[in-house]
């Protein structure tokens, strides 16, 4: 489960936690340490590496489904990616619409789901 960050109880990690998905926080502790010391450019770059690693490791191990959570202002991932381009979360939609089908998946809506091997 994707989304932008709202809490341990509500948002992707809500919605995660309430059906059993998988999710990725760090919590602030490990971003802080991991970007102490460096400007904020090279601070995003990093924590996106460490994002784009997650993401990969999720569709190399094959998990059937990655969803996107919504913001309720948005009506589509498309429409995140346009209004708010440089966060986080449309970095993470731009990669898995490039890179997903690579590893099996197909985009459905705001979820892209694995479809390799199937008949």
């Amino acid at each position: 489960m994707l989304g932008k960050f709202d809490g341990h109880e509500s948002g992707y990690i809500g919605e995660a936690r309430a059906h059993g998905g998988i999710y990725f926080d760090t919590g602030d502790p490990t971003w802080d340490a991991l970007t102490q010391g460096l400007l904020k450019p090279q601070a995003q770059a990093l924590t996106w590496q460490v994002n784009e690693q997650f993401l990969r490791t999720q569709m190399e191990s094959g998990v059937p489904r990655i969803e996107y959570h919504l913001p309720q202002q948005f009506s589509s991932v498309e429409e995140l990616m346009a209004l708010d381009a440089n966060s986080f979360s449309a970095k993470e939609i731009a990669f898995l619409k490039s890179s997903a089908e690579a590893y099996g998946y197909r985009q459905i809506g705001n979820a892209w789901v694995h479809v390799m091997g199937e008949q």
